[in-house]
Parts: structure tokens; sequence; C-alpha cells
């Protein structure tokens, strides 16, 4: 299951195109919530989501 360089490249910018998708689905979600538990779990979610990229 070996890849080209160019192949491995297209991956990670297709996960990366769908990351930031999932992440602004992830905030908007959360802002649409009212005040309350679910809130604040969703925005635990969203600011995990956002921050998984990053090294």
């Amino acid at each position: 299951m070996d890849k080209t360089e160019e192949e491995l490249k297209q991956m990670k910018e297709e996960l990366l195109q769908l990351h930031q998708k999932t992440v602004t689905a992830a905030y908007e979600y959360f802002a649409a919530l009212p005040l309350g538990r679910d809130r604040v779990v969703a925005g635990e979610v969203y600011e995990n989501l956002r921050t998984a990229t990053r090294i």
C-alpha cells in the first residue's frame, strides 16, 4: 500500500479540507445552542477539533 509523494500530498490536502469543514460545522452547532450543559460540551468538542492538527 505504498503511496507516491503526490498521492500523499493530495490525501493530506483532502484531510485538511475536510477537517476545516468539520471545525466550521462544530462551531456553527456550538453557536446555535442555548446556554447550558449541551453548549459547554459542544464548545469543548469544537475546541478539540479546532486544535487537532496543531503540533
